[in-house]
């Protein structure tokens, strides 16, 4: 069964509080990765963790994981965003590569976009695991609009006070 963004995000499933936990310290860790120093070592980091937070999404939902697809779907889905938050993501990465104030100012840049887009990728799998889905059947498409609702729900999250 695929899940769609039209499909209800109001779970009343045994996995949904464990999901979310899941989600919400992915999405710290994520933020923490983001403070990473060194440019691009940074996206890889956070890549990572998003990866993870798939894989413990999959074990909790007794669903296989493919890292292969993973990496694919996540991808797919970060491109979706468009050009310019792209862009904003990049950039912040990219500063802390510049002498003194770069670490501080990508440091300050890429831990809420971090954040902010695993969030959204942990929604958009807890939808699609909770309607029946499987690492194999993520439509993409289907699920763009709901990710980039996600997305700015993230940032919302990542801006909160702990």
């Amino acid at each position: 069964m695929e899940a769609t963004a039209e499909q209800t995000e109001t779970f009343a499933s045994p996995h949904e509080e464990a999901a979310n936990k899941i989600v919400n310290q992915n999405m710290l860790w994520a933020a923490g990765v983001g403070i990473f120093p060194i440019p691009v070592v940074d996206f890889v980091g956070i890549t990572a963790v998003q990866l993870k937070m798939i894989n413990d999404l999959a074990n909790l939902y007794e669903i296989p994981f493919r890292r292969d697809v993973g990496k694919s779907i996540v991808a797919s889905l970060v491109a979706s965003l468009g050009a310019p938050t792209l862009a904003f993501g990049t950039v912040g990465s990219i500063l802390k590569g510049l002498p003194l104030v770069g670490p501080v100012l990508g440091g300050l840049a890429l831990p809420g976009f971090s954040a902010a887009l695993t969030y959204a990728i942990g929604r958009v799998f807890i939808q699609h695991f909770e309607t029946g889905g499987n690492m194999l059947d993520f439509d993409v498409e289907g699920m763009r609009a709901h990710f980039a609702k996600a997305f700015e729900e993230g940032k919302e999250e990542a801006a909160a006070p702990a």
